[in-house]
């Protein structure tokens, strides 16, 4: 199911998306089958979806509107819970965890508002990937590296998605007795984390992060880029992600 997963984002998302088309223009330009003017519309479509796979200036209003959905303002707090959101070789740290840029901001604002409102800092998510760690543990060991207190933190490390993490986190709630937690993850992010605590039946206070897109439009945004793509892989996967839940009615 994990290899499923890739290969269809890999389709879905730049660059694979640009591969891909790449393949069925060539394929259609030797095609003997096909005629002359056929393979011209087939060229500059895949031409056009490229450039659009490529540029930002219609993926980056909607992704900005999707990091502008939370209008929370967190004042009380039991405690801070941080979703992780994967992890990489050697990023930020001298003892060889792992964490990705996403979970690293999310990491850094959850241990700065928990020492804020004096709360104890949860971190939540599990084993995504074989021979890795599980990535609150990680996330532990660099919240440890930066100063943060053990007595001060609770590792949640069975969770490997976002449902999981909110079901977990309501767990611990309910054993723990909060009832007022902040939840810290990336701004593309709190959309989905929204309606799943909607659906659950809580009202934790989301606190944002991690912000990809600005507002208007610049120069750069109809010019193909390795940032464009990304932006526009961010858009699909959130977009995949909210249709998931949605089919699941688990949002």
């Amino acid at each position: 199911m994990g290899l499923l997963k890739k290969l269809i984002l890999f389709i879905l998302t730049p660059p694979g998306t640009i591969f891909i088309l790449a393949i069925l223009a060539i394929t259609a330009l030797l095609s003997g089958r096909i005629s002359r003017k056929a393979k011209r519309v087939i060229a500059w479509t895949c031409l056009v979806l490229a450039y659009l796979s490529s540029t930002a200036f219609i993926s980056k209003p909607l992704l900005y509107r999707m990091e502008h959905s939370n209008t929370d303002i967190c004042n009380k707090a039991d405690a801070v819970a941080v979703l992780s959101a994967g992890i990489e070789q050697g990023f930020y740290s001298d003892n060889n965890s792992k964490q990705n840029e996403s979970s690293f901001k999310r990491l850094i604002k959850g241990i700065e508002t928990s020492r804020k409102k004096n709360a104890p800092l949860v971190i939540l998510g599990g084993i995504t990937s074989k021979n890795e760690p599980a990535e609150a543990d990680v996330l532990y060991i660099t919240a440890m590296d930066l100063g943060l207190k053990k007595d001060k933190t609770i590792v949640e490390n069975k969770s490997k998605n976002s449902l999981q993490n909110i079901l977990e986190l309501k767990k611990i709630a309910a054993e723990k007795g909060f009832k007022d937690i902040i939840v810290v993850t990336s701004a593309s992010h709190a959309l989905r984390i929204n309606k799943i605590l909607k659906k659950q039946g809580l009202d934790y206070c989301i606190l944002t992060t991690d912000y990809m897109a600005d507002k208007g439009f610049r120069f750069k945004d109809f010019v193909p880029s390795t940032k464009n793509m990304e932006f526009n892989s961010f858009m699909v996967y959130e977009t995949l992600a909210l249709i998931k839940y949605s089919v699941m009615r688990t949002i």
